[in-house]
């Protein structure tokens, strides 16, 4: 008997061990070529002159480089054109200095990104760049760690000094590459429709990205990260019985959470906020693909642009082995939590929820606020030694969005 029960420890380990081999096959982490400029370190052949009288000093990308991590100081020295160039190329621009602002960015870079400013972000890192084939999107980066308790104390040192900058920028260049054949509007299978109002665009008029990363915060490995991004939809203008004209907004926000090869996703739970009238919010399924579409007639007193609104948005949504509960109570807070049945360890979980907004007033500002408001990881050790890994509460992070209807767009990243 003792024998026996030997033999099945040994087939266990060989079997664990067969496993781990074959993770770490599966995802081996690809050494990119990337040039660290954070430091502001510029080669004289990287210089050109791009004035007869002056020089000044331009940074030239070289199409070979996988990527280019820059401060604030070398940020400026970026040509324009050769900068837009690069990343066509499929080229990645990493900048790791926070004070680096929108308006900044755009004077170097086009990019479609909210106006940001994460100056007084502890863990915010910075952000990155890439090309997706269609534009050039900036995606801001925080960092934070994991613990196996859920009660932690703060930690006070920086994330920065604490993980080697290589192991942060091959991080970000494989979050890029694998967004890079991505199309964020794919999501959609429908935006716009008959709304009978010169007002209502139907399209998509705001956007927010973020990404955090998570280590574990024993060892400073990456254990998972997630990202979250948000899209508003103009469906239509209302005058009410007052003569207000009111706005109303789809807005939907696809949480991705991936997880690394060592490590498995168990639940998790998202939600979006916003406080004017909800006037609807997404049904997930749990077994079955769903169909969202939002709203419909509108249900109070007023001059009415169209009864039906049908510019919404429209998409579908696979739980792919989530048992989903949908959390829709009254009021500013929708929930939608996901319990993963098959745990796959170095995969992916994603939620699409959606809400439809009718704000007090379309001259001032609308809000959305979307977060991770909690998560459980798992390590690959044997089931009887799997560890639990919780979030810490000074790491989780809130993107809000919010716009006007003469087209100003920001975001905003807030903790806990």
């Amino acid at each position: 008997m003792i024998k026996k029960i030997i033999q099945i420890f040994v087939l266990l380990a060989f079997t664990l061990v067969l496993g781990e081999v074959r993770l770490s096959l599966k995802k081996e982490h690809q050494k990119y070529d990337i040039t660290f400029y954070d430091d502001h370190v510029i080669k004289k052949q990287d210089v050109k002159i791009i004035s007869k009288t002056k020089q000044q000093e331009t940074l030239i990308l070289d199409f070979q480089k996988d990527a280019y991590v820059l401060n604030e100081e070398s940020f400026y020295c970026l040509q324009y054109e050769n900068t837009e160039e690069y990343l066509l190329q499929g080229g990645v621009i990493i900048v790791n200095d926070k004070n680096v602002t929108k308006t900044a960015l755009n004077v170097k870079i086009k990019t479609n990104t909210a106006d940001f400013d994460y100056s007084n972000q502890d863990n915010a890192y910075g952000f990155y760049v890439f090309n997706n084939g269609y534009e050039n999107i900036a995606v801001n980066v925080f960092l934070g760690y994991l613990t196996k308790s859920e009660q932690f104390n703060s930690i006070n040192n920086e994330l920065t000094k604490k993980i080697n900058k290589g192991i942060i920028a091959h991080n970000l260049v494989e979050s890029a590459i694998n967004k890079k054949d991505l199309s964020f509007n794919a999501i959609y299978d429908n935006i716009g429709g008959d709304v009978s109002s010169s007002y209502t665009s139907g399209k998509i008029i705001a956007t927010a990205f973020l990404e955090n990363i998570l280590y574990l915060d024993s060892s400073n490995e990456k254990a998972c990260s997630y990202t979250i991004y948000t899209n508003v939809v103009d469906v239509a203008k209302i005058k009410d019985a007052s003569g207000v004209t009111r706005g109303m907004y789809d807005v939907t926000t696809a949480f991705t959470l991936d997880a690394e090869p060592k490590f498995a996703i168990k639940d998790y739970e998202v939600k979006m906020e916003n406080y004017n009238a909800i006037l609807d919010a997404s049904y997930l399924n749990s077994n079955t693909t769903t169909s969202v579409s939002l709203g419909g007639s509108i249900g109070f007193q007023g001059d009415v642009v169209s009864g039906n609104v049908n510019a919404g948005v429209s998409y579908t949504y696979t739980p792919d082995s989530q048992e989903i509960t949908n959390n829709l109570p009254s009021g500013s807070k929708k929930y939608w939590k996901s319990n993963v049945i098959n745990e796959d360890y170095d995969a992916s979980r994603k939620l699409i929820p959606a809400i439809r907004i009718l704000n007090n007033n379309d001259v001032n500002l609308t809000y959305e606020y979307s977060r991770v408001e909690s998560f459980r990881i798992k390590d690959n050790g044997w089931w009887i030694f799997q560890n639990k890994y919780y979030m810490l509460d000074q790491y989780r992070k809130e993107l809000g969005i919010c716009w006007d209807n003469n087209g100003y767009v920001k975001q905003m990243v807030y903790t806990g």
